[in-house]
């Protein structure tokens, strides 16, 4: 039955998006940007999101359960942080082969400010998976690689790939993706 329900939410999903496509256009001059948001549940989920900044245009996007217990908001933060900093630094060697070179460090964009204090400061922490996350983070922001901002929730546009949102959000958050209607050919 939960399978079922999960089929029918894809179902709809396929079929209420048929007609939007991805207009990109990058420059040689653009930047990208990245954000990353989680939900703390009992199962917790990642979300990331990677854009060209100037353009507004989305070119990854990803929404991931945790497969691990989270015993804080801050723990999920940090996990769906260093998945979103491993996607990231794979785009910025992507574009560095493609010939558009990016100034450092690269900007993440999260809404939970301990997952910065983490990373900027050597605090102490008790769960060996946090602390495993928290140093990967720390080692890209110590070379000067990762600058991790604080952006407010409600314009966290990850926040679209960890919780369902109502209709009334979902269409201005599809359309900030830099999703558009697909011209008629």
């Amino acid at each position: 039955a939960e399978n079922f329900a999960q089929l029918m939410h894809f179902l709809r999903y396929l079929w209420g998006s048929k007609t939007l496509c991805l207009r990109l256009t990058i420059r040689f001059d653009d930047k990208l940007k990245a954000l990353s948001d989680a939900s703390w549940q009992i199962s917790s989920t990642a979300g990331s999101l990677i854009r060209v900044d100037r353009s507004n245009a989305s070119i990854y996007w990803s929404s991931s359960t945790i497969r691990l217990s989270c015993l804080s908001s801050t723990e999920s933060e940090v996990i769906a942080a260093t998945r979103t900093t491993q996607n990231f630094i794979h785009w910025f060697h992507l574009m560095k082969e493609l010939g558009i070179t990016m100034d450092l460090p690269l900007p993440l964009m999260v809404d939970n400010n301990a997952v910065r204090y983490l990373t900027e400061n050597y605090g102490s922490s008790r769960r060996k998976t946090l602390i495993l996350k928290t140093n990967f983070l720390r080692q890209f922001h110590a070379c000067g690689i990762l600058q991790i901002s604080h952006v407010k929730s409600r314009e966290q546009l990850a926040d679209g790939f960890t919780k369902t949102l109502p209709l009334i959000r979902h269409r201005p958050w599809v359309q900030e993706l830099g999703l558009v209607e697909f011209p008629d050919a």
